[in-house]
């Protein structure tokens, strides 16, 4: 079967895959839709099996796709690196996709950027937020070359560097933080954060049994970390968010810390495949993360 597949195929097919879009993933690559319409043709009638699955907007993959997905983004990501071999590449060029927390990137990551495009200009760079476990599957999947998370996998086919270790904190509206000192967090307010698949969601609920011996309340969810801490200040509930991201609120007193009896911290780290060829782009990117911090 392999020797009738193209490799414009799985370029074509990890575009729609991606963007779940047959259009949007032609304006990418610089095709006719009628031509990534006939590599998915194409590809299924080798593969024997129906790949995506057609919505009133946009496409979904079937499970075959899913599956398939793993093996057109290794290809696509060897391809890349013995290109750069065969061809002797001394300088890093290319597209490199990183995939880190919001809350990470908006704290940490602008400085690494400016250097990182000061010293290899041809470099595209393609980054994308995710949570721990979207990160991970993301890498897992080879949708992405690198991954920066904030906890070790400890999988024996997964890399981890760690960077640095950051303090978590509660915050809360200054009125609220009052009340939670003298009594505890009341019944009618709420923990904020970005969701069950945020591994702070799960830090947060754990903390508060040890602190307070309550089971977890209930739990409002939002897109963005400008979100948590607007709707925080309002009184709603607490939020358990990285120290470094509310410094500014909390030194103009329109949040206060919550005071709990340990400290939280996490370690954040590179997440990249063990014993595997790497692209000149991704090396870059990845030692100019590690040298940075």
């Amino acid at each position: 079967m392999f020797d009738q597949i193209e490799g414009k195929w799985f370029k074509s097919f990890a575009a729609v895959y991606e963007h779940k879009s047959i259009s949007k993933a032609a304006e990418q690559l610089g095709y006719v839709q009628s031509t990534l319409t006939t590599h998915i043709q194409l590809l299924e009638r080798v593969c024997g099996r129906k790949l995506f699955n057609r919505l009133p907007r946009g496409v979904e993959p079937t499970e075959a796709g899913v599956e398939l997905s793993h093996y057109a983004n290794q290809f696509l990501q060897l391809g890349e690196a013995m290109n750069e071999a065969l061809q002797a590449h001394t300088v890093a060029k290319g597209t490199v996709k990183l995939q880190v927390l919001e809350s990470f990137c908006v704290s940490y990551m602008p400085s690494v950027f400016e250097l990182f495009f000061e010293q290899f200009p041809q470099v595209q760079l393609e980054l994308t937020t995710g949570f721990y476990k979207d990160t991970l599957e993301a890498l897992l999947e080879r949708r992405i070359h690198i991954g920066i998370v904030p906890k070790n996998p400890e999988r024996d086919d997964i890399d981890f560097h760690p960077l640095v270790e950051e303090e978590l904190i509660f915050i809360a509206a200054p009125a609220l933080s009052m009340r939670v000192r003298d009594a505890g967090l009341p019944a009618d307010r709420k923990v904020i954060g970005f969701g069950s698949r945020c591994i702070y969601q799960s830090i947060a609920h754990e903390a508060m049994m040890q602190e307070w011996d309550v089971h977890p309340y209930k739990s409002l969810e939002y897109a963005s970390l400008e979100m948590i801490k607007q709707t925080v200040m309002s009184g709603q509930g607490i939020a358990l968010v990285p120290k470094i991201a509310v410094q500014s609120e909390l030194q103009s007193g329109r949040l206060d810390r919550v005071t709990m009896k340990n400290n939280i911290f996490v370690t954040h780290g590179i997440i990249s495949w063990k014993d595997k060829v790497e692209t000149a782009a991704a090396k870059a990117l990845k030692q100019t993360i590690i040298d940075r911090f």
